[in-house]
């Protein structure tokens, strides 16, 4: 399961190419449809991850106990740049 993954023509592109060269197929897809495009919007622009780990936070109902750190290590939180609300809209 690739989650947001691709979120663009090239990365389907890429993915296709990856298939096939691989001699498989995708069987399968699943869209999860929201109700509200607020609360997507909500989910996405508030993601933060650490990267070492792959834990994940959000800034609303999953917060670091320390703003932007991680929990374990109090490391820097990433923010992708594509998680905007520019991007989204």
């Amino acid at each position: 399961m690739f989650d947001g993954f691709p979120s663009s023509l090239q990365q389907a592109e890429a993915l296709d190419f990856l298939f096939m060269t691989k001699g498989m197929d995708i069987d399968l897809v699943l869209e999860f449809v929201m109700p509200n495009e607020q609360m997507a919007e909500s989910r996405v622009c508030g993601r933060r991850v650490h990267l070492k780990s792959g834990r994940n936070y959000h800034i609303e109902s999953n917060k670091p106990r320390y703003e932007n750190k991680d929990d374990v290590t109090g490391e820097p939180l990433y923010h992708d740049p594509k998680d905007t609300t520019e991007v989204f809209r």
